[in-house]
């Protein structure tokens, strides 16, 4: 066997092993598994789920499903679903939530309106709306009543975002993409 061919049977195993670690390094700094506490985004997300996160995504994308670290939330990371953006004029009045005038809550498959049963009809939280800031975002649980968010905490910074959802690994919708 000549030196060029021993050579080639050396190289392409090493080289495909550097490949390898590339990879693992590259997914390593970008993604991060996380795992969904509490019911705050059912029936989307189940306790117990295993979701992977995307460290590299912004929250450019309404209705996405984004990691929060909130400061002062004692649930950290909390995980909530976009649906005010930066410069929108956000109101919450009679169990929906509106962006701009467009109602962005509840959407096609989430669950009943119920989160404001117990409060009169004419109940607001932010009377009149309130616009959000620049790089500021607005957040909602699946499951309003059982989920604390921007309704509570106001308009969450670009800074305190983790990062986007994308994938299922383990939970209740099995392996996939994340409604």
């Amino acid at each position: 066997m000549s030196a060029r061919r021993q050579s080639a049977l050396v190289l392409a195993p090493l080289s495909a092993l550097i490949g390898v670690l590339i990879l693992c390094v590259t997914f390593y700094a970008n993604f991060r598994a996380v795992r969904v506490e509490g019911d705050s985004m059912l029936p989307t997300l189940q306790p117990g789920d295993i979701l992977l996160l995307d460290l590299t995504a912004t929250p450019d994308t309404r209705f996405g499903v984004f990691v929060l670290d909130v400061e002062g939330e004692k649930h950290n990371p909390l995980i909530k679903r976009l649906v005010g953006l930066p410069g929108e004029t956000v109101d919450v009045r009679f169990g929906r939530v509106f962006a701009n005038e467009l109602e962005v809550f509840p959407r096609d498959g989430t669950p009943p309106d119920v989160w404001n049963e117990t409060r009169p009809a004419h109940a607001r939280y932010y009377s009149g709306g309130r616009t959000l800031n620049e790089g500021e975002y607005f957040f909602l649980g699946d499951n309003p009543p059982d989920s604390r968010d921007s309704r509570a905490f106001g308009g969450v910074a670009g800074t305190a975002v983790e990062g986007r959802i994308v994938w299922s690994l383990r939970g209740s919708h099995g392996f996939g993409r994340v409604p």
